[in-house]
């Protein structure tokens, strides 16, 4: 007869980067001062291609 056992190996947890980047993205999500601007579609497309070159 077989046994598995399967355990979490937190991969990240510790290195300094990651933690710094896991940090920012919580705080991004939490922050309540974004301000949302538009932008039009021919902008959109023209940044989008420079920046996919």
């Amino acid at each position: 007869m077989w046994g598995i056992t399967f355990q979490w190996v937190p991969s990240h947890s510790g290195i300094r980067g990651n933690e710094v980047v896991n940090a920012a993205a919580k705080m991004a999500l939490t922050d309540h001062n974004i301000t949302l601007l538009t932008l039009p579609l021919s902008t959109s497309k023209r940044l989008m291609s420079v920046h996919m070159e």
